[in-house]
């Protein structure tokens, strides 16, 4: 579920500068909320983390004018173990998933003209700057990204009117396995 609930609709996915209106956007955070409630508890506090949470994915793809996420595909889950225990369980899961993005990314950029020779010194304020505006200025590109990785996860979930729901969750990128 979260590995598509923030992915924009596919006519804002295209390029990152497509601007997305207001009744779009109120339609996401509809949508993770509807979504979030069909697998998270609301007793243990997870439910509105999550919301709260992945609402603000959302917020940042739209703000983004240089990268746009355009899909996200759950590629592999390897259950390590799942202990069920009446109404309760725990589930450890290596889960990979890849992305497809697009970026704008600045052409024409020579970083080295913008560092110091000492390599432990913090660029200078004014060539910060500099650096900034001329990547603000330069042409960009679109370009395709299509980063994967596998995390581990572990899930708490409890029994609730029959349905399981997860009450507690944390993970964690696999050693080399990161962004």
């Amino acid at each position: 579920m979260e590995a598509t609930v923030c992915i924009l609709p596919e006519a804002y996915t295209s390029s990152p500068d497509k601007d997305v209106p207001p009744e779009v956007e109120d339609a996401m955070y509809k949508r993770i909320v509807e979504e979030a409630k069909k697998y998270y508890s609301a007793k243990s506090g997870i439910l509105a983390d999550r919301i709260q949470i992945l609402q603000k994915g959302v917020k940042a793809e739209i703000n983004s004018k240089n990268y746009r996420d355009k899909s996200s595909i759950i590629k592999k889950i390897d259950f390590i173990t799942i202990d069920v225990n009446g109404d309760t369980a725990t589930v450890i899961a290596d889960v990979t998933e890849q992305v497809t993005a697009v970026g704008l990314v600045p052409q024409g950029i020579d970083i080295n003209k913008y560092k110091t020779n000492n390599k432990k010194e913090e660029m200078k304020p004014e060539m910060k700057a500099k650096l900034e505006e001329d990547i603000k200025n330069a042409p960009q590109k679109l370009v395709t990204f299509t980063p994967q990785g596998t995390m581990r996860f572990y899930y708490n979930l409890a029994k609730e009117d029959g349905v399981w729901k997860i009450t507690s969750r944390r993970g964690d990128y696999l050693p080399g396995q990161g962004p």
